[in-house]
C-alpha cells in the first residue's frame, strides 16, 4: 500500500507539471520507455491514455514497442521517433516518415557532414541534439544489486551515485529506475553551443536540450544560455564568447 501511495503522489506531480505547461501555451509530448516488460503494458497504455485525457499533442517513441503501442492506441496522434532510433541517413529518415512520424530526432553521432546530407532538415521534422546527457547504455540487469554481496536487489541505486570508471580514469554515471532498469550515461555531457551556426544553417525542424536528469537551477541556466545564443545569431550577433 506504502508503495501504491508513493506511485500515486508521482502520477499527482507529473499530471501538475503537464497542467502547467499546457496552461503556459507549450505543446507537451509524453515520452515511452524504450522497451518494457509484458506485464507492464497495462500501464504504459494507462500512462498514455492518461497523458492524451490531459490534452498533450502526442509522443515521443523510442523503440518498435512503442510505435506498435502507438498504432493500438494513438491514432491520428503527432508522434515523434526519439534518438534511440539511431537515425543517420536519407533512407533511414525516409522509412520513418512512411511510418507515419511527423518528427524524427536524428542521432547525437551524426558529424556535420552526414547531418548536411540529411538538409534541409525541417524537410522531415528534424530535430537535433545540441545539449544534454543520455543513456548511453539501458538494460534489465542491475550492475549495483549484481555487486551486493548477496548479489540480489536491495534498492541501493536510491541510495547514492554510482558510477563505472573505464580504464582512463573516465567516470560513467549509473541510474535506476523504479523498474530496476539500468542506464549508463556518458562521462561527457554533451554541448554544441558554439557549433549552432552551422546547424542552424541546415535548418532544423527544431533544437533539442536534454535535460530531464537536471535539476530546476541548472534547466534554467542552460535554456537561458541558449536562447540567449540563439537571440544573439538571430541579430547576426557572433560576438558572444562561445561562438
Amino acid at each position: 500500500e506504502e508503495g501504491q501511495d508513493r506511485g500515486r503522489a508521482k502520477q499527482q506531480d507529473w499530471e501538475k507539471v503537464v497542467r502547467a505547461a499546457l496552461a503556459a501555451g507549450k505543446e507537451v509530448y509524453v515520452g515511452l520507455p524504450r522497451f518494457w516488460h509484458p506485464s507492464e503494458k497495462r500501464l504504459v497504455e494507462e500512462r498514455i491514455e492518461l497523458a492524451l485525457g490531459l490534452g498533450v499533442r502526442g509522443v515521443l517513441i523510442a523503440g518498435p514497442a512503442g510505435w506498435e503501442a502507438a498504432q493500438e492506441r494513438l491514432p491520428g496522434r503527432s508522434l515523434v521517433a526519439d534518438y534511440t532510433f539511431n537515425l543517420f541517413n536519407p533512407a533511414s529518415a525516409a522509412f520513418l516518415c512512411q511510418l507515419g512520424f511527423a518528427g524524427l530526432t536524428l542521432s547525437p553521432e551524426l558529424n556535420r557532414r552526414q547531418l548536411a546530407a540529411l538538409a534541409p532538415l525541417n524537410a522531415v521534422g528534424a530535430e537535433v541534439v545540441v545539449h544534454g546527457n543520455f543513456p548511453l547504455m539501458t538494460a534489465a540487469h542491475c550492475p549495483v544489486g549484481a555487486n551486493t554481496p548477496e548479489g540480489t536487489c536491495r534498492r541501493l541505486c536510491r541510495a547514492g551515485g554510482y558510477y563505472l570508471k573505464d580504464r582512463q580514469g573516465y567516470e560513467f554515471p549509473l541510474a535506476c529506475d523504479r523498474s530496476c532498469r539500468f542506464y549508463l550515461f556518458n562521462s561527457r555531457e554533451l554541448c554544441l553551443l558554439a557549433e549552432l551556426p552551422g546547424i542552424l544553417s541546415l535548418r532544423p525542424f527544431g533544437l533539442r536540450l536534454e535535460l530531464r536528469r537536471a535539476e530546476a537551477p541548472e534547466i534554467a541556466r542552460v535554456v537561458g544560455t541558449y536562447r540567449e545564443c540563439l537571440e544573439r545569431l538571430q541579430r547576426g550577433d557572433r560576438s558572444a564568447r562561445w561562438l
